[in-house]
């Protein structure tokens, strides 16, 4: 694989990403920045993450994945 079709790749990679997925992005980045900093907000902002990428696995049928999300972030939700 050269240059070009790896940028032509991952520009369809980015052009196909959708909305949902860049906020379930941006919020775990988000979440792991305020873990950092211990500051309180990291808990609503993980719970959206959370809940973005559990929605997205079920969408795509990958149920191990969500259960995975689930599993390892059940503590925003006790």
């Amino acid at each position: 694989m050269n240059l070009t079709e790896f940028l032509q790749q991952f520009y369809e990679g980015i052009r196909n990403t959708s909305a949902p997925e860049y906020i379930a992005v941006l919020t775990g980045i988000a979440s792991v920045w305020y873990s950092k900093k211990e500051n309180i907000i990291l808990y609503p902002i993980g719970i959206i993450s959370t809940v973005i990428y559990i929605w997205l696995s079920l969408k795509a049928h990958l149920f191990g994945e969500a259960s995975v999300n689930l599993y390892y972030n059940k503590h925003f939700f006790s």
